[in-house]
C-alpha cells in the first residue's frame, strides 16, 4: 500500500487525532525542507539588520543617498498639458535634412524601466540625426491616442515645404528597445522600383503587430489614419481583438484603397521579440517585448546592452550594418518580391489579350491536369506577393514552383 493510502487508513480508524498524526508524520518527512526555511528566514532576516559604522550602544550613522537626477527628456518635472518631447537634430552640425523621424507615445505612466528602453531610442535618434516625438498625454481613446499623435506629426510635416519634410516616420512603442545602435532606419527603405509602398510592418502569430511600422509622409497615409479613426464608427456591429491594430490589418490587406501600397516584411528587421528566443540574433535594430508581463525580460536585455559597451571585448549586438545579416536579407526580400509580382504580371498580361494559359490547358485532356496544377500556385503566389512577403523565402519557393508547371 502506498504511503499516502496508508496515512489515510490511519486518519480513518484514529479520528480526531488524525490530523495531529498527519501533521507530524509530514514534518518528519520533510525535515530537510523546514530546516532550509527556517535558515532562510534566518538570512533574510540578518540581511534587514542596519549595518553602520557607529560604536556598540549606538545608533548607526544614516547613509546619505546620492541626489535623484530627474533628466528633462523625460518631463517627469513638467505640467500636465505639456508632455511632449521633442528632440529636433542641430542643423547646423548636419550636412542633409533628415528624412527620418522617430515617434512614440509614453501617456499613462511613469515607469523608471519603460523610460531607460525609451532612452536608448532618444540616443539612437540624436547619433543619426533623426527628429523624435514623444507624447505624454492623451488625446484620444485607448490605443488611439497613439493614431492621433501620428496624425498630428504627420499633419505638421505635410504643412512643411516639400524640401523641409521628413520622408518617413518610424512609429515605436514605448515597451522597446534599441539593441543595435549603429543600424540607420535608411536600409529599410524600399528600392526605386516600390517607391509605390508607404507602409511596412511585421506579422506575429496574431497577425499584423502595430507596435513598430514605418509610413511614408504623404497623402495616402493620412487618408490611412484617418480611417483608422473613424473605422469604428461606421463599423460598430464588427469585433476588434486589438483596437487600432484590428483596423489597420483589415485597411492594410483587404482595402483595395491601401493594400497595394502596403507590405509586410520580416518581424525581425525591426520588431524582433527577445523574450522568444529563436528570434534572438546580434545586429538587429530593436527588440520588442509588447505585455507588461515581460518588463524583467527589458531589464535584463537593457543589462546586457550595458555589459556589450565594455571597450575590453568585441561588441556582439551593438554591431556594423555590414557584420550584420541586413544587408544580405534586405536584397533576398525585394528580389523575391520582384520576381513574384514579374511572374504575376506575365500571367495577368497574357490573360489580358486572350491567352490565358489556364483556360487554353483546360479545353485539353492531355493538359488539364497541368492547367489545374498551375492554376493553383499562381493563386497561392497571388497570396503569398499580397499577405506572406514576410517569409520571403516560401515566396521564392513558390515563384520556382509557378515556373517549373507553367503552360
Amino acid at each position: 500500500m502506498a504511503d499516502y493510502e496508508k496515512m489515510r487508513f490511519l486518519e480513518e480508524q484514529r479520528g480526531p487525532q488524525s490530523v495531529r498524526t498527519r501533521a507530524t508524520t509530514l514534518a518528519r518527512q520533510h525535515r530537510p525542507f523546514v530546516a532550509f526555511l527556517v535558515f532562510a528566514a534566518f538570512i533574510f532576516t540578518c540581511m534587514h539588520i542596519p549595518n553602520g559604522n557607529g560604536s556598540k550602544g549606538h545608533p548607526a550613522a544614516p547613509q546619505t543617498s546620492a541626489p535623484v537626477v530627474i533628466d528633462p527628456a523625460y518631463n517627469k518635472t513638467m505640467e500636465k498639458g505639456n508632455g511632449t518631447l521633442e528632440i529636433i537634430p542641430d542643423t547646423a552640425n548636419m550636412t542633409r535634412t533628415a528624412r527620418f523621424a522617430k515617434i512614440a507615445v509614453a501617456s499613462g505612466f511613469e515607469d523608471i524601466l519603460y523610460e531607460r528602453a525609451l532612452d536608448t531610442h532618444v540616443q539612437h535618434a540624436k547619433k543619426h540625426g533623426y527628429p523624435m516625438y514623444m507624447a505624454r498625454e492623451n488625446a484620444a481613446d485607448g490605443m488611439f491616442n497613439k493614431i492621433a499623435y501620428i496624425m498630428d506629426v504627420l499633419l505638421n510635416e505635410l504643412f512643411k515645404p516639400a524640401e523641409e519634410r521628413v520622408e518617413w516616420l518610424f512609429y515605436f512603442d514605448a515597451d522597446s528597445i534599441i539593441m543595435n545602435q549603429e543600424v540607420p532606419l535608411e536600409i529599410f527603405e524600399p528600392p526605386s522600383d516600390f517607391n509605390h509602398i508607404n507602409w511596412m510592418a511585421g506579422k506575429d502569430y496574431n497577425g499584423l503587430n502595430a507596435g513598430v511600422f514605418l509610413l511614408r509622409v504623404n497623402q495616402w497615409s493620412l487618408n490611412l489614419l484617418n480611417r483608422v479613426m473613424t473605422y469604428k464608427h461606421y463599423h460598430p456591429d464588427e469585433e476588434y481583438v486589438f483596437e487600432e491594430q484590428t483596423i489597420l490589418a483589415r485597411l492594410t490587406e483587404n482595402d483595395e484603397e491601401f493594400t497595394r501600397q502596403s507590405i509586410y516584411v520580416p518581424k525581425a528587421w525591426f520588431n524582433a521579440y527577445f523574450y522568444s528566443l529563436q528570434e534572438v540574433k546580434p545586429g538587429l535594430l530593436l527588440s520588442h517585448f509588447p505585455h507588461p508581463d515581460y518588463k524583467w525580460h527589458i531589464y535584463e536585455w537593457l543589462r546586457v546592452l550595458e555589459s556589450d559597451k565594455d571597450t575590453q571585448f568585441k561588441p556582439v549586438y551593438n554591431i556594423p550594418v555590414q557584420q550584420t545579416t541586413y544587408p544580405k536579407e534586405i536584397k533576398e526580400f525585394w528580389n523575391a518580391k520582384r520576381r513574384a509580382d514579374k511572374v504575376l504580371k506575365g500571367f495577368e498580361r497574357n490573360v489580358q489579350r486572350g491567352a490565358d494559359p489556364i483556360q487554353f490547358g483546360m479545353q485539353h485532356e492531355e493538359t488539364k491536369g497541368l492547367a489545374e496544377r498551375f492554376r493553383d500556385k499562381v493563386d497561392e503566389l497571388k497570396k503569398a506577393a499580397d499577405q506572406k512577403t514576410d517569409e520571403y523565402d516560401q515566396l521564392e519557393r513558390l515563384v520556382n514552383e509557378s515556373e517549373e508547371v507553367s503552360l
